[in-house]
């Protein structure tokens, strides 16, 4: 997407779903209620990385350091 969004001069829009089907999240052992939760971290882990040259996050659901 990054890579994406560069060559496009910053004309791509992404969209995020959080999901619907509880069934999945309980499949890979994730609370279906954090949901939101995750997608936001999520959103701001990816915004993170493709815009800053060396990046660390410590949050709820993610956690890095020098990326």
């Amino acid at each position: 997407m990054a890579t994406l969004d560069r060559l496009s001069g910053g004309r791509l829009i992404l969209g995020a779903g959080v999901g619907w089907l509880a069934e999945e999240f309980a499949a890979l052992g994730i609370p279906f209620e954090r949901r939101g939760a995750r997608t936001r971290e999520y959103i701001e882990v990816m915004r993170k990385l493709w815009t800053e040259r060396a990046s660390s996050h410590s949050g709820e659901f993610v956690n890095f350091e020098g990326c």
